[in-house]
């Protein structure tokens, strides 16, 4: 199948307006699920919220990626899950479809259930060119919280943990992350990570995967007990060792105008376009 959208990854490798860093990969997966905010539940989840972080929901609705269908320029009956798959990630689950062990949210996602985890793998990132050292990657992430009504644990999170992993062909290099103590009862919220991928050097082959760490990620995601956690804002990036006073900006250069998607608009008109002149990207209203 050809693809049909194009990388959410809008701002690879631009300065920031800060230009204190450089991004290669970013996503939020709110232009990703686009097509599909206004999915709703029916029967018992009707009405039911699909942001448990941001309601700070335990109840809330989640759907299987598989579940929320829509037409997509000319397709029928695309799903989150597809719509990722052809954008170049890699979920895992049967079929590549991570039916039942991904969830959706508007507009993240919701990795793990009771017996099984969820992996995410990043697209490829061309931009890191053939090879670039000094590379961080930074997600929001939040464990599963039992709901209050719940006949097991009410109110206690997951201990969840989170390993990035960097493949380069046959070689793999692993960065586990701590969890997180989070006291009984407490909010649901969104926790900041950054990890420097430290000696490793990236390429445009490399891939890059999100998921439990090995004592809670078994063969094709199966578990032996609850590690479920929320993931959102991913970022591939370079810290910048210029300020901001000693980048030059040629006012000369003539700017170029991307659309939302990331597409190359030549003739931009009304509407919101991403502008690029030099190292400067802004997001302007024309």
């Amino acid at each position: 199948m050809k693809k049909i959208l194009l990388s959410a990854a809008l701002a690879a490798f631009m300065f920031n307006a800060s230009a204190e860093e450089t991004v290669f990969f970013e996503s939020n997966f709110s232009e990703i699920f686009e097509p599909f905010k206004d999915f709703v539940g029916t029967g018992s989840n009707a009405g039911k919220s699909l942001d448990a972080v941001g309601d700070n929901d335990p109840g809330a609705y989640l759907p299987k990626m598989t579940t929320p269908k829509a037409t997509i320029n000319g397709v029928a009956n695309m799903t989150p899950a597809k719509v990722m798959t052809e954008l170049g990630w890699d979920l895992i689950g049967p079929k590549n479809d991570a039916d039942g062990y991904i969830n959706f949210q508007k507009f993240y996602l919701k990795m793990g259930t009771t017996t099984k985890q969820g992996s995410v793998t990043l697209p490829k990132i061309p931009e890191l060119g053939e090879g670039t050292e000094n590379v961080w990657i930074s997600y929001d992430w939040c464990p599963w919280k039992q709901g209050e009504t719940s006949k097991t644990d009410p109110g206690k999170f997951d201990d969840a943990q989170v390993v990035i992993i960097v493949k380069n062909g046959d070689s793999e290099v692993q960065f586990p992350q701590p969890g997180l103590s989070i006291p009984t009862g407490s909010d649901l919220k969104w926790h900041k990570v950054n990890v420097e991928l430290k000696g490793v050097k990236l390429d445009k082959e490399s891939r890059i995967t999100i998921r439990n760490i090995d004592q809670q990620f078994g063969e094709n995601g199966t578990t032996n007990g609850w590690y479920r956690y929320f993931l959102n804002n991913i970022k591939v990036y370079k810290e910048n060792s210029s300020s901001v006073n000693e980048i030059e900006i040629n006012d000369n250069i003539e700017p170029q105008y991307f659309n939302l998607q990331g597409v190359k608009i030549s003739n931009p008109e009304k509407g919101i376009y991403i502008r690029v002149t030099g190292n400067k990207a802004e997001k302007i209203v024309l």
